[in-house]
């Protein structure tokens, strides 16, 4: 278990159960700029994560944090408390952005940090707002403090240790930085400050402009994370953080939604902070990521019956950023990764590119400058063909600009080669045409370093087209095996892999796609009305699938000596085969079926609007329902349709060449609210979940209604102010009940009898009211959850967390406050006047016999005696002492 330092409150929660938490609040956030409760308890308590044997970072241990504690107490001061470490050797290459705190990157580029951790310390027992409460950062090794920052991370306001987020050479002076993240100041909402030192393996420098109070300049609200950002490219990072605009420029720079206003902090070569030539970026700026030139080596694999492309990339030596992502044009529908570099992740993303990825989520690996990645790689599903395309550098440079808006322009690009879908109808003298054009392309990108060599190739292309037209295919054939021949004697010195793979497998797909014997057999397809559809492509198998002769009528020609083969249409991605048709004089026919898809609800009524789609090699666009129906004309197969209604979906596998008819129907689904005696309640807010979490209805007469496809979701309810979720499958229960649960909360004395009057309150988003204490008791229903009470009597108060799902009743109990006054000589002084303060000074009453007493809450607070003209004040808890004992000096 986990707490906050002296002076806070104790959170009873550990530190899995924050990072669990975190995750499922964070789900859907904005790349996590935002935080929730969990991220202010981990910057807020010094040893929350990282001093605590709940969880430790990679290279941490109990053992470590002792031994440096005790170094800590005998160099820096006996009241500093060790917070978070980081084990450098260990952390290397570490990039935690989905975790709290977001640690970032974790580099030792000089080697000055080798075996060193580096350390975080604040004060103990810090109480106030107007404390200064210094923090330390320090490195360590070897069993000794290398060096500490003493008291120059201190301020007038409160402040807390934070975490450390980043440690790379920020500013291009030759030294590592060390980026730590602090909180300072009690009001909310509170900032976080960013304090820079700079290491040179020997001492360490704060480089970070301060203000008035000391604190640094480098702020930004605890709601926000600071971002590192290369605004200009020239490989010096700035620093953003967000918060309240300060000036009318300031709110210029607004992020929407948060209210917060951007701002930039920069280095001016001596320290970070905001100068008047600094930058300031507007939310959404994309800043620049092409100045990571690469030079790209592709070459192809022959594997079964694709092809695998391979990318040798080296990132030049003299580039400004490192290398986060590297992508290719892509014009083929689906890619498998072959060989990804550690820590990146292969994408086909919504962009029209194959995109390998540095995520920096489990781990960093940026292509540094000089560095070379051996191989990217990936095959395409179905057949391909290499053709000239454009290539992708991204460098690295955050910011907030979304990567489905950013221009692709925003990249240093070149030419390789990479995977198009051929044509199933070839037509031979455009396909020669593109032969001669990529052959002398390739002698001006240097793939074929020889003009001669170039020439040889245009020219045997050049003569197969004369073969074409003269009909002649067999000396065309014979041609463009020459060429074949040819390619695999140049690939060992005259060509390049790219240039091979061009010629080489260009030319195999238009061998095999010339034209061969006289017409066989001709196929035409129809619809279900009988008319001719000209958009399907036909196949006829003769040793291997070959391509029809596509008239482009609906008409289709087989070429073929064979008595019978076997024929295969394909219309809108759905495939119909048909075997031993004979080759003649008959026309054969596909016709297609004129499928149908209804939506109906629980009545059998039909209902829009729903949204088909059918599976065909992927997931493909039926329509949407209109009047209920859904219509479309599709090959006689069995297919699988997908429904898709109120954000969810349900599939369905039917064979249409039996019944074109598909039916899908939605469930009336009932969410009840009911009270702790099983009584039907308003009003509730009821959602559920399909993607994000939808609307379904408020209840009337204690229940909500709505027709939803037969799925397993997840239902949430909305009742005084909080929420309690439930999953169940409406398919085979179709009412969903939510119970509250009768909550009490009393108030008894020190002899454990109920008393009055409390007045209690229960915290759901906001302090809410629950009610006044009626002969010691005050009772309401709420949702079963863990809920914070909180109990105010004589003007103090005192809170409670409890899980009322488990038990109703939250209990609260005074103690016999006894406020006793002595003179120096130990005798009972009567007649003095004894109050407590709470918000002002409350009165007690007068001593007799020395003393006097009232039941009061078990807090920390302020007693004062008076006596005569003279008084005197006293700070007691009594949860641990419920005597006050003052002694009058003479």
């Amino acid at each position: 278990m986990v707490g906050i330092p002296a002076g806070g409150t104790t959170i009873k929660m550990s530190c899995r159960q924050l990072l669990i938490s975190n995750q499922s609040i964070s789900s859907g956030v904005n790349t996590m700029k935002r935080f929730d409760f969990v991220f202010f308890i981990l910057t807020l308590g010094s040893s929350l994560l990282f001093s605590q044997r709940a969880y430790f970072m990679p290279g941490e241990s109990q053992e470590l944090r002792d031994m440096i504690q005790r170094e800590v107490h005998s160099v820096i001061g006996p009241n500093q408390v060790l917070g978070m470490i980081l084990n450098v050797d260990s952390c290397l290459s570490f990039g935690w952005k989905i975790k709290y705190p977001p640690i970032g990157e974790i580099t030792n580029p000089y080697g000055t940090l080798t075996h060193c951790i580096i350390f975080m310390t604040t004060l103990q027992g810090y109480s106030t707002p107007t404390d200064s409460v210094s923090g330390v950062i320090g490195i360590f090794k070897d069993g000794t403090i290398l060096w500490h920052s003493g008291s120059e991370i201190a301020g007038k306001s409160l402040l807390s240790s934070g975490y450390i987020w980043i440690v790379k050479d920020i500013n291009r002076d030759g030294k590592v930085e060390i980026l730590t993240n602090w909180l300072a100041g009690m009001s909310s909402p509170r900032l976080s400050n960013l304090w820079i030192v700079s290491w040179d393996g020997a001492r360490g420098e704060i480089i970070n402009a301060k203000d008035e109070d000391s604190l640094s300049i480098i702020q930004t609200s605890e709601t926000w994370n600071f971002d590192l950002v290369d605004v200009e490219a020239d490989a010096v990072w700035e620093i953003q953080g967000a918060m309240e605009p300060q000036t009318a420029e300031d709110s210029l720079r607004i992020i929407p939604e948060s209210g917060y206003a951007l701002y930039t902090y920069s280095w001016n070569g001596t320290l970070y902070g905001r100068w008047p030539g600094t930058p300031q970026s507007l939310y959404g700026t994309s800043y620049p990521r092409n100045k990571a030139q690469v030079d790209v080596c592709a070459s192809t694999r022959q594997n079964v019956n694709v092809l695998e492309y391979h990318y040798k990339v080296h990132s030049l030596s003299t580039n400004a950023q490192f290398v986060q992502e590297f992508a290719i044009d892509r014009f083929v529908d689906t890619v498998v990764f072959v060989s990804v570099r550690e820590f990146w992740d292969g994408t086909t993303p919504w962009l029209p590119i194959v995109d390998w990825t540095c995520y920096a989520i489990e781990g960093v690996n940026y292509l540094q400058p000089g560095e070379t990645e051996p191989d990217f790689s990936f095959s395409s599903v179905g057949p391909s063909l290499p053709r000239i395309l454009r290539f992708y550098s991204f460098g690295l440079n955050e910011g907030a600009s979304d990567r489905r808006t950013e221009s692709l322009d925003n990249s240093y690009r070149g030419l390789t080669i990479g995977p198009t879908i051929p044509r199933n109808s070839v037509v031979p003298m455009n396909f020669l045409d593109t032969l001669i054009g990529c052959s002398a392309q390739s002698h001006l990108l240097n793939w074929i370093p020889s003009q001669s060599i170039a020439d040889k190739y245009i020219g045997l292309f050049t003569r197969t087209k004369s073969d074409i037209q003269s009909a002649n295919v067999p000396a065309a054939r014979a041609r463009l095996d020459t060429v074949l021949i040819q390619v695999h004697i140049d690939s060992v010195a005259s060509l390049t892999s790219e240039a091979y793979a061009l010629l080489r497998y260009n030319t195999e797909y238009l061998l095999e796609h010339l034209p061969v014997s006289p017409p066989g057999l001709t196929v035409k397809l129809i619809n279900s009305s009988g008319t001719r559809l000209t958009n399907g492509t036909l196949q006829y198998y003769e040793g291997s699938w070959r391509d029809a002769v596509n008239n482009n009528d609906g008409t289709f020609m087989v070429n073929t000596s064979l008595t019978s083969v076997s024929l295969r249409m394909t219309y809108e991605y759905g495939t119909q085969t048909k075997t031993n048709v004979p080759v003649g004089s008959d026309t054969a026919v596909f016709q297609t079926v004129n499928a149908q898809v209804k939506l109906q609800n629980s009545q059998s009524t039909l209902m829009d609007t729903g949204t088909v789609q059918y599976y065909a090699g992927t997931w493909r666009s039926f329509g949407t329902t209109t009047s209920g129906i859904a219509m479309k004309e599709l090959l006689p197969a069995s297919y699988s349709f997908r429904m898709t209604y109120a954000y969810a979906s349900n599939d369905k596998q039917q064979d249409i060449g039996t019944n074109p008819t598909v039916v899908f129907q939605t469930i009336n689904a009932a969410v009840q609210l009911k009270n702790s005696q099983g009584s039907l309640m308003d009003q509730g807010t009821v959602q559920y979940y399909s993607g994000a979490w939808r609307n379904f209805g408020v209840t009337t007469g204690g229940a909500a209604t709505k027709e939803l496809l037969s799925n397993n979701y997840s239902f949430r309810m909305y009742y005084a102010f909080a929420s309690t979720d439930k999953q169940q499958n409406i398919g085979t229960n179709a009412t969903v009940v939510f119970q509250t649960v009768n909550a009490i909360v009393e108030l008894r004395n020190s002899q454990g009898n109920l008393m009055d009057q409390g007045t209690v309150q229960y915290y759901a988003g906001a302090w809410r009211s629950f009610g006044v204490t009626a002969n010691g008791v005050a009772t309401k229903e709420l949702l079963p959850a863990n809920y914070s009470f909180r109990m105010t009597h004589e003007s103090v108060s005192i809170d409670k967390a409890q899980n009322i799902s488990t038990n109703n009743t939250v209990n609260f109990s005074t103690v016999l406050c006894v406020v006793r006054v002595r003179d120096s000589q130990g005798q009972p002084v009567n007649n003095a006047q004894a109050s407590y303060y709470s918000t002002a000074w409350r009165q007690i009453g007068t001593t007799v016999n020395g003393e006097v007493t009232k039941q009061l809450l078990p807090v920390n607070l302020t007693f004062r005696i008076t006596y005569g003209a003279a008084h005197q004040d006293k700070v007691q808890n009594l949860s641990t002492n419920n005597v006050v004992e003052f002694i009058l000096q003479p």
